[in-house]
């Protein structure tokens, strides 16, 4: 018996081998940080380390409508964090900054939230940036004031090796979650906190932003959209390290990434940190969910 067969199309997000070494606005590179080292660090649960994988895996399942193409690049190892973590990160800035260094976007896909201290190295290292806006969505400001670096501490390390001004914005932050010295302000730089339990659900937070921001934004700005899975609710978030049961609820989450993709800047950037599959549930919800983020993102 002769089966008809049918040609299956699909829309998914094609992945190139490697970047183009022109700028291009079409071709984005995902930077993988399959490592919870700095987690562990943190006295936080293991498993981070392969919320990279988990995501970018529901990622390529997605219908694409759109002709933008990617580059997928691991630029650090558990391994190697092991080994000497503050040499990895010193060397994942590196990789991280040789690729930023042409590319108008990035997606940043981690392990802890330490590893947004090499993304936002790369980023200040870039000759066509002037200044950047950090936009944090977390439970915790990951100020610690603490000696080794770990993935509570990377706002307060980069606050001392930045190059250029950055404003951070903090938002959906616990006051019950932070203690006193890491609520105490940043050395060069400011920081704004907007606390969850004032304003749930308040997308103003937008003019609070530019009002408070200490420069002019302009097109040599760059944008980073840091999203800590921990700052999320439960109601839709339960596979990371501390689960929020008054985080930040999923219209709210998707509405800010709109909100930020309208800014007018060349620059823009988003990362996407402290994911733990291992709590996820069977249907990968919580992979499927930042997923979607990141695809809303890019369009």
């Amino acid at each position: 018996m002769k089966h008809n067969s049918r040609k299956i199309f699909t829309l998914a997000p094609q992945f190139k081998n490697s970047l183009e070494t022109s700028e291009s606005k079409k071709s984005i590179p995902i930077l993988l940080s399959p490592s919870d080292q700095g987690v562990r660090r943190n006295l936080g649960r293991n498993g981070a380390r392969f919320g990279a994988r988990a995501i970018i895996e529901q990622f390529k399942k997605l219908n694409s409508h759109h002709d933008l193409q990617f580059y997928e690049k691991t630029v650090t190892e558990q391994n190697d964090e092991r080994h000497d973590f503050e040499l990895a990160q010193k060397n994942q800035a590196r990789r991280m900054s040789e690729i930023l260094a042409k590319r108008p976007r990035a997606i940043h896909l981690g392990g802890g939230h330490d590893h947004v201290l090499p993304f936002l190295i790369g980023i200040d290292l870039k000759k066509d940036i002037k200044n950047m806006i950090i936009i944090n969505l977390d439970a915790h400001l990951d100020t610690r004031v603490d000696k080794t670096p770990h993935s509570g501490t990377p706002f307060r390390d980069f606050d001392r090796l930045a190059t250029k001004p950055f404003y951070l914005f903090q938002y959906g932050i616990h006051p019950e979650s932070n203690s006193k010295t890491t609520l105490t302000p940043l050395s060069h730089n400011k920081m704004h906190i907007h606390y969850k339990e004032n304003n749930p659900n308040d997308l103003s937070f937008i003019d609070s932003l530019l009002t408070n921001c200490p420069f002019e934004v302009e097109t040599q700005t760059a944008l980073v959209l840091s999203v800590d899975a921990d700052g999320l609710s439960s109601s839709f978030m339960r596979a990371v390290s501390a689960v929020n049961p008054f985080g930040i609820e999923l219209s709210e989450f998707f509405n800010i990434i709109e909100i930020v993709k309208d800014f007018s800047v060349k620059n823009k950037f988003y990362g996407i940190y402290e994911y733990n599959p291992i709590f996820d549930d069977s249907s990968a919800s919580g992979a499927k969910t930042l997923a979607l983020s990141l695809n809303k993102f890019i369009l």
